[in-house]
C-alpha cells in the first residue's frame, strides 16, 4: 500500500483502488453513525470490538424498522 497523506488525525493509505484510514477515534453512537451515513460504502476493518459495535448498532436500526 501506498501512503497517500500523513496527517495529524492519521494517515491514509491507497491499495488497489481503494483507501485505508489508519485514525484515531471516540467509539460512540455518533461515530457509528458517521459510518452508517457513508450508505455501506465503507467498512471498518478493525479492532473486532468496533465491528461487533458495528452489527450491533445496525441489528437495532434494522429492528425498529421493521
Amino acid at each position: 500500500r501506498d501512503l497517500v497523506r500523513s496527517r495529524g488525525l492519521g494517515d491514509v493509505y491507497k491499495r488497489q483502488g481503494c483507501f485505508h484510514f489508519d485514525v484515531p477515534i471516540c467509539v460512540s453512537d455518533q461515530f457509528y453513525g458517521w459510518v452508517c451515513g457513508f450508505g455501506g460504502k465503507i467498512e471498518v476493518v478493525a479492532p473486532p470490538e468496533v465491528r461487533q459495535g458495528m452489527r450491533e448498532m445496525t441489528a437495532r436500526l434494522a429492528e425498529q424498522h421493521q
